[in-house]
């Protein structure tokens, strides 16, 4: 099974079309002609069970399942506590550039709360739940995305 893993998307429709219908016909003229098949069968059925697996793990996903599961997005391989901080940074970037949050001097602070409960829905989407953040730690995340923006509108 596992030479077939690693098999192309065109040697896989090749056999699902072209080569699994003649080894079919293959076994019924055998039966029709009294020859022995059982061994024949059950070879022919794991090679069937190998090639739609190896077809499976080609094939897209449907949209509404989630690719990998086991792969947590948040936790990146380098040291310390997983974050979202760039997941928010670019609804952040996103809401300041289509103009949803206008740079004020004083409501970085309603600004991140406001980012705060967007994440906190928005975190529930994964799986597992994307980690917790803060108003503060927010905040501290997107000062300079807020300042930058704060300069260029004043």
């Amino acid at each position: 099974m596992l030479r077939r893993r690693n098999a192309s998307a065109y040697e896989i429709k090749r056999w699902l079309k072209i080569f699994r219908p003649q080894i079919e016909k293959a076994i019924a003229k055998c039966k029709k002609a009294g020859i022995p098949t059982s061994e024949l069968d059950a070879r022919f059925e794991r090679l069937a069970t190998e090639w739609e697996l190896a077809e499976e793990a080609t094939s897209a996903p449907p949209a509404n399942v989630t690719t990998a599961a086991s792969v947590n997005p948040f936790k990146t391989g380098t040291a310390g506590r997983p974050t979202a901080a760039h997941y928010i940074r670019t609804e952040a970037e996103r809401r300041l550039k289509s103009g949803e949050a206008a740079p004020k001097q004083s409501s970085l602070e309603k600004f991140s709360e406001d980012l705060a409960a967007w994440w906190d829905k928005e975190r529930q989407r994964f799986s597992p739940a994307g980690p917790t953040m803060k108003a503060g730690s927010i905040r501290n995340s997107i000062r300079d995305l807020w300042h930058r923006a704060l300069g260029s509108t004043v």
